[in-house]
Parts: C-alpha cells; sequence; structure tokens
C-alpha cells in the first residue's frame, strides 16, 4: 500500500526551473511532456525566480495543468540586484512585484533611501519561514537617477550578463572572410539599392532593389549574410542561441552578435561591399508573383535612408535619384498589401507610445509614433520575402519536415473568441455572431473606429485575446497575417531564428537536435525581451505619471470585475486599477458577458472599451502598480 502511494506521488511530480511572471504567480516546464505548468501565486510556496523546484500537479485542465511548489531544490543564486524600500523599522530588497519571500536587510551600516537600486547578498534564507536575512553589498543608484529603471530591468532579466559576448576572431580574420567569400556568389553591386531604417539604427538587415523590365518587375530584397561570419556551434554562435535575440532600449542596445558583427561586417553599411542572402522576387504587371529565388550575393548600398527621410522624399515629390523607385514600390506594396488583407490578416494601424525626454533624460512627454507609408514599404517587402521563404523551406525539405523553422501564430480560442465576438457587436459594429472570428471582421471593426480616441485601448483589447505566435518546426498558419506559412528570414543581426532559416535555406548540414534547441533559445528569447521591454516602459509611465495626482486624465475601461475595473490610461497606455472603494455608491451589477457594470440606485453605467476620466488614487513602484478613481465633472 505504501509502495503504491508512493508511485502514485512520482507520477505527479517532477523537477524544473520556476520562472515568475509580474503578478507573483509563474511556470514550470514538465521536463517529462514539455508542457508548460502554471504556478498560481499561493502555490509558489517561497520560490524566486530561477529556482529550482519540485512540483506537484493537483489538477489537470482542458487549457493547462496546474501545479504547486512543494520543495526548494537549489536556489539559482544568492546576489541580487534589486530595489530598496521601507516597512516601519525594516528595510526590505523587492527583486520583482509580488515576490513570493520577503528579503529582511540586516546590519545596514549606510543610510538608504526609499527605492535606491542595490545589490544584496542572501546570508540566511531561513527555509521553511516567509522571509531571509541579506547584507547590504553596495548602493547602485538612487531612485532619482533615471538610468536605475534601465539598470533594474538588464539585470533583473540577466541581460546585462547575457551580453558579455567573446568576439574570438579580430578585425583582420573577419576582413578575410568577407574578401573570400566575396569570389564565388552573384554580384548586384550594380544595382541601385538602399536601406530605410529607424533614425537611431546602428544596424542594417536588409536592403531593397527594384527593377522594371517590359513585361515583369524583379524585386530584390537583400539580407546581412551573417552566416558567413558566424558558423554552427562556433563560440559567437553558442552564445547567440543563448540570447535569442537582440534587446533595444532607448539607454542602449545589447546586440545579440558582437559589435564589430552587428555595425560593421555584417552590417548593409552604404557604399561599402557586404555579403547578402538575396531573394529575388519576379513579379507581373498586375504585382502577382510568378517566380522567385535565394541566392548568395555581394551588394552596396547606395544610400541610407531613415523612415522620416523615405517619407519626405514620397511626399514632397522629391525628383531625387530614389525618387522613382520609392513611389514605384509605394505603388507595389500597397498592392501587396490591398492583396493580403483581401485573403485575410490583420490591418491594425496601432499607434506605439514613446517618451520625449529632455537633456537629462527625464520623460517630459509621450508622443504617438505615426506609420508612415515608408513603413508600408519595408514591412510589406519583408512580409512577402519571409512569406517566400518558408514557401522555400516547405518545399526544398517535404521530405523531411523537421529541418525547418516556421513563424506560427493561432486562431484564438473559444472563449477569446467570444469576447471579441461582444466587443465588436457592443461597439457599433455590424458583425453577426457566428462560430469564428475572421481577420476581415475585426478589420472592418477597427475601421469604423479608427477615428475614435479610444481606437488605441481597443487595438490593445483585440490584441490581449490573440495567442501568441511563436517558432516551431511545424507549420501551422499565421492567424493575425493570413499566411499559410511563414517564417523570419530578415533580420538575422538581431534575431537567431533568422539566423538558423539562412542556414536551412542554403542547405547547410544541421542536425535535428540543433533545430528544436534553436527553437527553444529564440522562444526564450522573445519572451525575455518582449517581458524585459515591456516591463521598462511601465516604470517610465509611472515615473512619468508621479506628481500628476491633480491632473484630470483619459481612460479607457478594459475590463470589469465586482472588487475593481481595470482601465488603461490614454496617454502612457499603462493599465491601473479602480477598486471597489471608489466605486459609487450601491450595488455593482456586471452583466452575464461582463461587458457592462451598473449600480443600484445610481444612473452611472460603463462598459468595456468605454472612454472615460480619472484622478490618480496612489502609485507602487514596487508592485508597479497604479490606482485610478473616477474623475465626475462638477
Amino acid at each position: 500500500m505504501k509502495i503504491q502511494k508512493k508511485h502514485i506521488q512520482s507520477q505527479n511530480t517532477f523537477q524544473s526551473v520556476f520562472r515568475t511572471t509580474n503578478r507573483g504567480a509563474g511556470y514550470v516546464i514538465n521536463p517529462h511532456t514539455n508542457e508548460r505548468c502554471f504556478v498560481r501565486r499561493r502555490s509558489v510556496n517561497s520560490a524566486l525566480d530561477g529556482d529550482y523546484v519540485k512540483v506537484m500537479i493537483y489538477k489537470y485542465g482542458v487549457s493547462y495543468t496546474k501545479v504547486k511548489v512543494v520543495e526548494i531544490i537549489n536556489r539559482s543564486r544568492n546576489n541580487f540586484i534589486c530595489r530598496l524600500f521601507r516597512n516601519r523599522s525594516q528595510i526590505f530588497a523587492s527583486l520583482y512585484p509580488h515576490q513570493s519571500k520577503k528579503i529582511i536587510l540586516k546590519n545596514l551600516d549606510r543610510e538608504t533611501n526609499e527605492l535606491d537600486l542595490a545589490e544584496i547578498e542572501i546570508i540566511d534564507w531561513r527555509e521553511g519561514k516567509r522571509s531571509a536575512y541579506a547584507n547590504m553589498v553596495r548602493v547602485i543608484r538612487g531612485y532619482n537617477d533615471n538610468v536605475s529603471d534601465y539598470e533594474f530591468i538588464v539585470h533583473k532579466y540577466g541581460i546585462n550578463k547575457l551580453a558579455k559576448l567573446i568576439q574570438t576572431k579580430s578585425l583582420n580574420n573577419y576582413q578575410d572572410i568577407l574578401d573570400a567569400s566575396s569570389i564565388n556568389r552573384e554580384d548586384l553591386t550594380h544595382l541601385k539599392t538602399f536601406t530605410i531604417d529607424p533614425a537611431n539604427a546602428k544596424d542594417y538587415d536588409d536592403a531593397i532593389s527594384i527593377q522594371r523590365k517590359e513585361n515583369e518587375i524583379d524585386l530584390f530584397v537583400h539580407i546581412a549574410d551573417v552566416s558567413s561570419y558566424v558558423r554552427v556551434d562556433d563560440e559567437n554562435d553558442r552564445v547567440a542561441k543563448i540570447r535569442g535575440n537582440s534587446y533595444y532600449f532607448d539607454r542602449g542596445t545589447f546586440h545579440m552578435l558582437p559589435k564589430i558583427l552587428s555595425t560593421n561586417f555584417c552590417s548593409l553599411k552604404p557604399n561599402i561591399k557586404r555579403l547578402a542572402l538575396t531573394a529575388c522576387i519576379n513579379l507581373d504587371k498586375q504585382f502577382q508573383v510568378t517566380n522567385y529565388r535565394f541566392f548568395e550575393s555581394l551588394v552596396v548600398s547606395d544610400k541610407k535612408f531613415d523612415y522620416q527621410e523615405a517619407e519626405n522624399v514620397l511626399q514632397n515629390k522629391i525628383d531625387g535619384p530614389f525618387y522613382d523607385e520609392l513611389v514605384f514600390l509605394l505603388d507595389l506594396t500597397t498592392s501587396l498589401k490591398k492583396k493580403r488583407l483581401s485573403q485575410n490578416g490583420f490591418d491594425m494601424n496601432y499607434k506605439e507610445k514613446t517618451f520625449v525626454q529632455n537633456k537629462n533624460g527625464v520623460a517630459i512627454d509621450v508622443q504617438n509614433m505615426d506609420k508612415l507609408k515608408s513603413h508600408q514599404i519595408v514591412e510589406e517587402c519583408m512580409l512577402l520575402a519571409n512569406k517566400l521563404a518558408s514557401k522555400y523551406i516547405l518545399k526544398k525539405y517535404r521530405n523531411n519536415p523537421s529541418m525547418s523553422v516556421h513563424r506560427n501564430h493561432e486562431a484564438p480560442s473559444q472563449k477569446n473568441t467570444e469576447f471579441l465576438q461582444l466587443l465588436m457587436s457592443n461597439h457599433g459594429s455590424n458583425y453577426k455572431m457566428k462560430n469564428s472570428v475572421q481577420a476581415k471582421d475585426i478589420n472592418s471593426f477597427l475601421s469604423a473606429n479608427r477615428e475614435n480616441s479610444n481606437y488605441d485601448a481597443l487595438c490593445v483589447l483585440v490584441m490581449q485575446k490573440m495567442q501568441k505566435a511563436n517558432y516551431a518546426s511545424k507549420c501551422l498558419g499565421h492567424y493575425g497575417l493570413g499566411f499559410k506559412n511563414y517564417t523570419h528570414f530578415t533580420s538575422p543581426i538581431r534575431r537567431y531564428s533568422d539566423l538558423v532559416v539562412h542556414r536551412i535555406i542554403k542547405g547547410e548540414k544541421l542536425e535535428d537536435h540543433y533545430i528544436i534547441d534553436s527553437i527553444k533559445h529564440c522562444n526564450e528569447g522573445e519572451i525575455r525581451s518582449q517581458q524585459s521591454e515591456r516591463e521598462y516602459q511601465i516604470l517610465k509611465s509611472l515615473r512619468f505619471l508621479k506628481g500628476k495626482e491633480s491632473s484630470i486624465l483619459r481612460g479607457c475601461v478594459m475590463q470589469l470585475k465586482s472588487s475593481r475595473i481595470i482601465v488603461a490610461e490614454s496617454r502612457t497606455g499603462i493599465h491601473g486599477a479602480i477598486t471597489r472603494k471608489f466605486f459609487p455608491r450601491g450595488k455593482p451589477i456586471i452583466s452575464n458577458d461582463k461587458f457592462v457594470m451598473k449600480w443600484t440606485g445610481e444612473k452611472k453605467r460603463i462598459e468595456v472599451g468605454q472612454e472615460i476620466l480619472l484622478r490618480i488614487e496612489s502609485i507602487n513602484v514596487i508592485d508597479q502598480e497604479i490606482y485610478f478613481r473616477f474623475h465626475e465633472p462638477k
């Protein structure tokens, strides 16, 4: 009997690395099934991010399995970068919001200020108790130093450690590779070629050329040939795989590759011969693809445009050396986009937000980034090249489908589909309920609301209900783009997935385990990048809104709960809560579909997606939370 009980327990436990989320919950990967299992906040049991733990499965669900941590096998480390905060007479260290084990600083021999960024060392984990003890190692920066947010993020996500790339080759070695590899490849240096990138770009992955002939068009998408410099399993390759991608912040960039490669030898800089992997796409006069091929090439970029410079050429009709090419590319990509959207795929004109900073690095304003016609030229050319790269791989390796890396995006779940249907029907759309939601339905809904002040919030509501895109060896299609097959081919300087795709297209001999391991690291790197950039944006938003408690703000209702209302502040986009304490008088009543809230005895009524007026009630930097209250005009 005892043996049977022990056997049952062993079947329901496994060991894994615990990873936390920003709300204090977390997840582990079951090594036996490769399933991602959710750990509720109350089931974390003092585990911290990166700890090696034993977990027990207590519920099998349809969408995910729930587990709880039952033992800390090994702490990931003893030294941490943290924020300091005071609670009564004690000083605590915050590693991240809602951490499950409190850390109390002992034997402080120096003055510390609230929210200082510091390094600490654990001296006693006190396992089985709710808190651990630590000593101060050093204060890194005060909270009033604007760089502290940036340093907190890059330390928290380990990006600074991943940045220590070892350059295994000297300048002369890379020049030798360039010279040797330039010989036996197609010379395209005669083509009129240019790049279009952000104004602050340091690396140039892609360039474009276009030739118009009597009955056809040749579109050339030139991509930096990184694989000629970084060979499978050399030292730079191993580090690049672990990193997964480059990391971009306003305070600095952490390149996936050594800087000498990212910004020099691989980069398609103007007026210098560079190695490329080119997609030559043949189109007829109706802009239909008739043929395509991929080959190694030698190119020279004649001009480096930033997006605004290219836009100025298009808008002002400047008769410069690239005017005809840019105007024709705009016609071509407009047609490509129209055809793509007529088949399926989103047309979301959501404007990203950027902080305007003064010379001291203090955010003084928030601007919306406008979508330019020059963005469309680059996006549609790269989308087409990526789609054809995926098609090429599927055809070339049809007898070995595991030799692939695809970018998949699955359709929304049934629950999220129902939410989108309600959102569209509640906001002036003529959408009629059916079993699925097509991209064209969402496009019509967003187009009808494009001029409304809550448009960006509606876009966010839609995006939140989408599945997360990821990399896999199996091709499942891309719901958001409306493509049956898709991959990432156009950014090998900053994404490891694209470097792997280049190697596959070139026909390099790759082992199955290399593909599987690469996909794992690419997905992990993407999550790390998205989470770190999102959290950095939250910290900047909290800093920007601090001191604006007296201001009247606008927000959009994102979610309704009986205890709180989640709203998105319109200027920064940060999500905060109106707690029940600041609800109108009367009992809140939420509709069955959770889209409308009313109060008994009150005329007030709000619904998801509605714009409302707000005031800031409080800001909690440690838990990265902001609380609002309704502003009622007098």
